[in-house]
Order: C-alpha cells, then structure tokens, then sequence
C-alpha cells in the first residue's frame, strides 16, 4: 500500500509568476501538501524524501486552481522554513498539536487551519513563531535516576526478591540463609572480577560503575618501604599491614613524621591491634548475623603494637587521651587501673584530656559519685561535653539502679540541652528505657515525653545518624506504643520512620523486624478487619516473619470476627504451611478450631473448592512426614499423627464432601499396627474431643451407615473413658437397619466396656 501510493500520489508543477524566479511545486495527495522548491526556500513534506522535480506536460491540469496556489496550502498544518538547513515534520490527524525537530535558530512559521478548508489562503493573523528551546544539559545517571524515583517498595511482594511464589515462601531460618547465601555470591562474584581483571577489560559501559569493576587489594608486601605506603595502609584501616609495615621502616632506619606516626598509633589504639571486627565489614548480611556470634574482644593487648609505639611516641595530651580511651574501651581491671594511673599523670602535668578520655574514665566508673566527679572535672577544665557523655550517664543510672532512673534520666536531657549538646536518637530510647524499666512511673508521662519528641522530630529538616544505636529508638517508641495500645502513637512513629527526611534505618531482618512486629501486634488488638488486612498483606511475610506468638494473635483475632473475607482467611492458611506453624500441635490446634468453624454456606463454589485443596494439602502433608520412619535418614524428622488433628481432619474432610477418605482416614485410629512398633504412624498422646466424635456419630447416622457408626463407637469406648455409650447404641438402632446380632454384639460390646 505504500508503495503505490508513493507512485500515484506526487505530481510536479512548473509554473512562472510575474517578476519571480521559476518555481517547482510538488503536491503529496496522502498529507494534501503543497509545497515550493527554490533556491531561496525549501521545505519538504516529512512523509516522502524530496526527489528531482520532472516537468508537467502541457495538457496536465493544475493540482490548485487558484493563481494563489503558488503559497503553501495544507489541510491541517502549513511549515515554510525561510533558513537553510533541514526540518522534520510529523503531520497530526485531527489534532492542532504537532511536532517540529531541527535547528534551534531556525524559524518557522505554523498555521492550524480546519480539516475542510483545504483550498482556503492562509492569513497573515494567524501565523506564530516558535522558538525551538536549547537541549538540556544532563549527567549521565540523569536518566536512571529519575527512572528509580518511580519505583517504590511493592508491599505484595516477598522481602528482597528471595522467592517468586508467594506460597513457596521458606521459613524465618531459611530466609535468613537465603540472604546470606546471596550476599556470599555476591562477594564470590566479585573476587572473580578481582583475580582475572582481563575478563572484563573489554567493557565499555558508561558510565563505569566501580562496584561492578573492583580491583584487587594490593598485598603488604608489594607495597614499597615507603612513608606514601604507610599512609595508604592506615587510610584503608589495614591494621595488621600499617603495622609490619611500620616494623620494616623502624629496622631500616627511614623517618617517620609525627603526623603520619599518630594516625598509626590511634589505629593501633582503637582496633587494639587487631583486624577490624565484622560490625564495620560492608557486607551487610554477614555484619548482622556474623555480630551475634562474633564475640567482640574486650581485654586489652598488654605489651602489643599499640603499648610499644606509646612508650616511643612523645607524650602530649592527644597521645594521652588516646590511650586512655583505648584502655577503657577494651577494659579489664589491669586496664582500668592503667587508664586512672594515666589520668593522674596528666592531671600532674596540667594536661587536659579530650573529650574521649573523659567518655572513656566515665564508661569504667564504678560508682554515681566518681562519674559525676569526672563531669565536674570537664566542666572545671572547660572541656565540652558531646551528647554520648551524657548517654553514658543515662545508661548509668539504669545500670546503678538508682531509686528515680526516670526523674534522673530527664534531669540529665536537661542539662544536655542547657549545654548545647543536640539529643540523638539514642538519648530519646534511652529515656524511654528508663520509664519501661521503672514500674512505679506513670506510663501517661511518658507518653507526653514521647509526643514532644515526636514533634520535635516532624518538624527536623533531617534526621540524622549521630551515633551507634540511634536506630533502636524507633524500637522503643514502638514497644511503648504496644504497650500502652495507643494506635495513634504507633502511627505517627510508622509515618516518621517512612519519612523521606528520615536517613536512619533499621537492620533489615532484625530491627525491622522487630519494629514491624509490633506494630502489626497494635493493628491487629486496635484496628478494624478491613485495616488489618491490608496490613498483614502487606508486612507479612515480606518484612514481618509469621512467629509462634503472631500467628497465635491472629488466629484469635480472626475467631473473634464473624464475616472474615475468604482471602484473608486463605492467605492466613497458606501462611501457615509455608511457615511450618501446622506442624506445632498447639498452633494447628488453633488452626483446626478456625477451619471447622468456617461457614461453609457463605461460600461459594470456588472458594470451597480452595478450602478443599487446603485441607488436603494440609492431611498430605501430615501423612507423609508420619511416614518418614521409612526413610532412614529421615527417621528424627518424623512426626506422628495424633488421634485429635485425625478426627478433626475427618470431620473437616467430611464436610468438603471427601466422606470416603475421611472414613479411612478415621480408621487409622483403630489400626493397633500403625500404632506399634518402629513403623509406627499414629501416636497415643492427645486424645480426640468427644464433641468431635459425637459429630462423626451424626455424619454416619446420617448416611445410615452402621459399619461407620460402629467404627465411631469403637473410637468412643477407646478414648472416651467416661462417657456412657448405652444412649450412642440407642442412636445407631434408631437410625441405621441392624439385625437383631447386630445389636445383640453392640449392647454386650459396651456392657464389657462399662
């Protein structure tokens, strides 16, 4: 189609005007545009290329009748480009708006004219001019970055991407073990990158992304005997290399400035000669769940690198008050009685010590009276204190126990901001630590401690880290916000941790969930259904891991209610497959009483049919981890069936409309082989409810089935020990057609039970 009407649909026009140069007019019939070629102005139509203009044969009518027709004449959008250069048009539909692309200092003339005024002369008042506005300079991330402000965290979906299916979700240790493992091949990628840089030196990526390009540390001995090499090793925290290092300079005699042999002792001090511990790693994973079982080490090194390099450092008050600081933090009692040897030979010395050391001698104090002592002394020697001094005198007077920690801990804030010392975090937690741990405080104080401080914090431009444990205050306002079941509270701290001026973040897995745990456990004793719904769709199990005490307060909250939607009932369910609650009795319990409870006459056809595949995923489920005795290296991880989940299972079966398996799913109760020996299925804990059984009673009855009633019979006598069975003989002769031997054996039957 396009090609012929590339060939029908141009003709060419020559024509002479009086006074004017030779003009060639070309007519494009699909746009319905005329345009002129001269040397003076060209323009072309943006659908079809300009080609060389033949010559029109004299019996050829003209394309426009009008003498006029020598203007350009268009049907929607009229372009003449006065300028040389080129110009791309893209002719609209119906629409007056169009697109013009080409030189910034051109200058074109536009006209919008209706669609059925073809052969109208375009008038002069309607012509404007438009300026083609200058590109915009922009960085080369410019793109990407305003492409990652529109994604937002998907609340429907798992945390961090580990799964897919949200119903294959692993549980709170394989969760954890996924995120390790990722991170770990994370760093295997990139030691990869590391030992074979010539893999990747093709790239030609922009722009280039150094986390993507790492190169290989270079070892401690390919660096150079050199004060340049030294300084390199101490700005990347090698404490190991800066100090062998340090070694090889000191045997060959090469000068060390006094500068660059601080920076070394203060490293040598801080990290007490020792690699950096795994709290300061980059890897995030392994940080978080390495510093719980990393140990950190708190004895001081006596006679290391770092007591070696003091006693030939000239003292001053720096190097004083960093080894004081060093002592005190990795502390014992030989270290303790070192750093006030110490202060006591500064104070002889009319040296002042820092601010660290001070930190540092309050930290060790073993009374209130000798803390205090030191902060007289900073005050009496002008030293200022920053907030962690008096965090420490905080966490003092909880740890002194001292008669009225709260009223102490609110003096101490006080005096912190008489100073100037701008509050962190931590001293908000840490005052609300003291109130939770005192008993007899009113918790209504708190609580208007706690609104200040919230509105001091909406209205900071940013909130920042000051020091560690700054994010363990959303923490605390949490808790007492659980703890005080004030909803309200809990929202404006969820709403100031989501803010965007907020830059302290919890750890993910840990604090977060931790902070997002208790804030569902106030939703779900505070909130409507409807609003509980929401958010347990949208934090478990993607931040919030579904644990014992969690999945227990839901299942009540839901047994409280009388028209839960059979989504959030479904999801529930799931929920607790996949995070193995059902295989916890008192959990699946719980989860057995909701199931049986559920009205099954709201349901539609559907949603039965998923109740259905529930259940028997869950009787699966059971079936095979009792069979596991089978399997030798399976044989800890069995599970026996209990006779209350098979008779409720039953029951939930019959229900469903599963009446045959139910029946021989009921029947394993009175198997004695799968109740003996190593192969044994069925265990003889937890008796079956007699309610329950009075209700399979009925479905047998019902259907008139005497095998099945007496099946249920047999399963009274067996478990039911006090309950009188002559009045259940009495039903089954009612209601089912027995011989008089039938009856005969079920009357001498519970005569022998009784």
């Amino acid at each position: 189609m396009q090609r012929q009407s590339r060939n029908t649909t141009t003709a060419v026009e020559e024509d002479r005007c009086e006074g004017e140069e030779p003009l060639k007019r070309r007519t494009c019939c699909a746009c319905a545009v005329e345009w002129r070629s001269s040397a003076s102005a060209r323009s072309t139509c943006g659908l079809y290329p300009a080609v060389a203009p033949a010559k029109r044969k004299k019996s050829e009518p003209h394309n426009f009748a009008s003498a006029q027709g020598r203007t350009a004449a268009l049907r929607g959008l009229c372009v003449e480009q006065q300028d040389t250069g080129s110009a791309f048009l893209e002719i609209p539909t119906r629409s007056s708006s169009f697109y013009v692309r080409g030189d910034p200092g051109q200058r074109i003339q536009t006209c919008n004219m209706d669609n059925s005024s073809t052969d109208k002369q375009l008038s002069p008042n309607t012509m404007e001019e438009i300026g083609i506005p200058y590109a915009i300079k922009r960085g080369p991330t410019d793109l990407l970055r305003s492409l990652a402000d529109t994604i937002d965290i998907d609340p429907t979906a798992p945390h961090f991407a580990l799964i897919d299916d949200p119903l294959t979700i692993p549980t709170d240790s394989q969760r954890d073990l996924y995120f390790v493992a990722k991170e770990m091949g994370r760093r295997a990628a990139q030691q990869l990158a590391q030992e074979w840089p010539t893999l990747f030196m093709y790239d030609t990526d922009v722009p280039r992304i150094e986390a993507y390009r790492p190169q290989k540390s270079s070892d401690f001995f390919e660096f150079s005997p050199t004060v340049e090499s030294l300084q390199k090793l101490i700005a990347r925290k090698e404490v190991i290399g800066a100090n062998q290092l340090y070694d090889k300079l000191a045997t060959e005699n090469i000068t060390i400035p006094r500068e660059v042999l601080v920076d070394l002792f203060r490293l040598l001090v801080y990290y007490n000669g020792k690699p950096i511990p795994t709290a300061e790693i980059p890897w995030h994973g392994y940080r978080n769940y390495g510093c719980q079982v990393e140990q950190e080490r708190e004895i001081w090194d006596s006679g290391g690198s770092a007591d070696l390099l003091f006693e030939e450092l000239e003292k001053d008050e720096e190097i004083y008050s960093v080894m004081i600081a060093g002592l005190c933090k990795y502390h014992n009692a030989e270290c303790t009685t070192r750093a006030l040897e110490l202060y006591k030979e500064m104070c002889d010395r009319n040296f002042v010590p820092t601010v660290e050391a001070y930190h540092g001698l309050i930290t060790i104090a073993k009374t209130w009276q000798e803390a205090v002592f030191y902060l007289k002394d900073m005050a009496l020697r002008s030293v200022k204190p920053n907030i962690k001094i008096f965090n420490v005198f905080i966490e003092k007077s909880m740890s002194m126990q001292l008669r009225d920690q709260f009223n102490t801990a609110i003096k101490i804030f006080n005096e912190a901001v008489a100073v100037g010392c701008k509050p962190s975090l931590r001293t908000y937690s840490l005052i609300m630590k003291s109130c939770l741990k005192q008993r007899n405080v009113n918790k209504s104080v708190l609580l208007a401690h706690l609104v200040h401080i919230l509105e001091k914090l909406e209205q900071a431009e940013a909130i920042q880290m000051l020091e560690k444990g700054d994010e363990e205050f959303f923490i605390s306002a949490m808790d007492f916000a659980y703890q005080t079941r004030n909803i309200v509270i809990a929202e404006r701290i969820l709403a100031l941790y989501r803010a965007p001026n907020n830059c302290v973040r919890l750890p993910a897995f840990l604090g977060e969930a931790e902070f997002y745990g208790l804030y569902l456990r106030i939703v779900i004793s505070q909130s409507p259904l409807h609003e509980l719904e929401k958010q347990y769709i949208s934090l478990v199990p993607r931040v919030v891991p579904l644990s014992n005490n969690l999945a227990m307060s839901m299942l009540q909250r839901l047994q409280t209610e009388k028209n839960v939607p059979w989504l959030f009932s479904r999801r529930l369910i799931e929920d607790f497959i996949t995070s193995r609650h059902v295989l916890r009795p008192h959990l699946n319990q719980q989860l057995r009483f909701y199931l049986l409870n559920v009205d099954l006459k709201k349901m539609t056809m559907e949603q039965k049919e998923e109740l259905h595949d529930l259940v028997m995923k869950i009787v699966d489920i059971f079936v095979e981890i009792s069979r596991f005795s089978e399997v030798k290296h399976l044989q800890k991880a069995q599970k026996k069936l209990d006779p209350d989940f098979i008779a409720d299972m039953s029951l939930m079966m019959m229900k469903l409309a599963e009446k045959e398996r139910a029946w021989k799913f009921l029947a394993l109760l009175l198997n004695e082989e799968a109740k003996r020996g190593e192969a044994a299925t069925v265990s003889n804990e937890r008796p079956p409810n007699y309610e329950i059984l009075n209700l399979l009673m009925q479905e047998a009855l019902s259907e008139g089935n005497w095998y099945n009633a007496s099946c249920c019979l047999q399963i009274m006598a067996l478990y039911s020990l006090s309950e009188n069975l002559k009045w259940e003989v009495e039903r089954i002769s009612k209601h089912c057609k027995l011989t008089s031997i039938q009856k005969k054996i079920l009357e001498s039957f519970v005569d022998i039970r009784n």
